[in-house]
């Protein structure tokens, strides 16, 4: 969930499936976007900061590496969705 005016977040909620025991609150993440003006840099700091909070296991559902691809597919995904006009996807790392 993103609050957004002019461009410039106000308030952030982020959340992943599959990166814990139980749905897990990216409070670090939430934190670091708010106050934050969306840019392609934004994003791939959001990712950054996203990568360091989870800590996946390998199981039948799939390795600890796809399921920290798929949370910054994920991420980049919803903000090139929601943000076409600010966010270049040949720019995201």
């Amino acid at each position: 969930m993103l609050r957004i005016e002019d461009n410039k977040i106000l308030e952030a909620h982020l959340s992943a499936g599959g990166v814990a025991p139980i749905p897990f609150y990216l409070s670090k993440t939430s934190s670091f976007l708010e106050g934050k003006t969306i840019t392609t840099e934004i994003v791939n700091e959001t990712v950054k900061t996203a990568k360091s909070e989870i800590s996946p296991i390998s199981d039948i559902r799939g390795s600890k590496e796809y399921k920290t691809l798929l949370l910054t597919q994920l991420i980049k995904a919803h903000f090139i969705e929601l943000f076409p006009y600010k966010i270049s996807p040949e720019e995201l790392l």
